[in-house]
């Protein structure tokens, strides 16, 4: 009897060190993949509390109207990046991320296109025209050709158990490193 306990007693200390915890980078890549395809709920799995109701208030703007969707799914869509380093410590973790995105002179031109879009319709009063407008100028938008820029961004995690969540603020440094 006490040979099988000790066996158990074995077998439930391998079993728990074969819980795998999901490293900093692999964490990264399921947040800036999720977001770039504006899967909103994968991007929460990956996120604490504070970032889940930042990425809900995302959705919600991109649910607005046709044209906010079209928006933010432009800009969503129109960045890559590469993952260049991971530094970790015991329940913190900084993802170093290469981001390429459109330059100030690419973004300024977007928002020109766009507000002419808007100042185009025959009836300002017109929510619907207006918006209507607004989306068409967005989806001309041809990212291929407009000026891209890659910028360095450090994003900070932290460990809960097995697993790595992203802070509230990554959304924000995202913003400020997509939008300059």
């Amino acid at each position: 009897m006490k040979k099988i306990l000790i066996v158990l007693f074995a077998l439930l200390l391998v079993g728990c060190n074969l819980v795998e915890t999901v490293s900093p980078k692999a964490t990264a890549t399921t947040l800036m993949d999720s977001l770039k395809s504006m899967d909103f709920e994968t991007a929460k799995s990956v996120a604490d509390e504070e970032l889940k109701t930042k990425i809900d208030e995302l959705k919600a703007m991109a649910d607005r109207d046709p044209a906010s969707g079209a928006m933010i799914k432009k800009i969503l869509g129109m960045f890559d990046y590469e993952i260049l380093s991971e530094d970790m410590t015991d329940d913190s973790a900084t993802v170093t991320l290469k981001i390429r995105g459109l330059s100030k002179e690419a973004l300024q031109q977007i928002s020109d296109d766009v507000l002419q879009a808007g100042f185009s319709v025959t009836d300002p009063s017109n929510t619907e025209e207006i918006s209507r407008a607004v989306q068409s100028a967005i989806e001309a938008i041809d990212l291929q050709k407009l000026e891209r820029w890659d910028r360095e961004i450090k994003l900070n995690l932290t460990k809960d158990g097995n697993e790595w969540f992203f802070s509230q603020d990554t959304l924000k440094r995202l913003t400020d490193t997509l939008l300059p």
